[in-house]
């Protein structure tokens, strides 16, 4: 925090877990002081509910200590320029879990979801892409 505020940089990358306080914490102070910075979380645990929850709290990007130094480079010019660059097998796994998150259960035909045709219409509209 104190390197931050002394050479207010551009981009932060930051271990997922540090001695003084945890990487969720210190993005979470990161973002609110200085929300410009952009920050990528570099760690060797590779587990989804980690990167969704640093994802979530403002992370431009999560990487692997293990990935290549094209990779690194690549993402950190990314989020310089505030974009975010994930590597391919990373943004597969954030898809795959959003669509599980997303996805509806199945409805038995007890439970069925009725709808007005006002309701229809709108959602005819949406899937066009018009409005209503």
């Amino acid at each position: 925090m104190q390197l931050v505020e002394e050479r207010q940089p551009d981009v932060v990358l930051m271990d997922l877990r540090m001695p003084k306080m945890d990487g969720l914490e210190a993005l979470k102070r990161l973002h609110t002081a200085w929300p410009q910075v952009a920050v990528i979380m570099l760690t060797t645990y590779n587990e989804d509910d980690l990167m969704m929850s640093r994802l979530r709290a403002g992370a431009r990007g999560y990487l692997l200590k293990d990935a290549d130094l094209s990779v690194v480079l690549n993402t950190i010019h990314a989020a310089a320029r505030g974009e975010m660059l994930m590597q391919p097998e990373m943004m597969e796994r954030i898809l795959t879990r959003a669509e599980r998150t997303l996805s509806p259960p199945v409805a038995s035909k007890s439970h069925r979801l009725s709808l007005t045709a006002r309701e229809r219409d709108i959602l005819a509209a949406v899937a066009r892409g018009g409005a209503e």
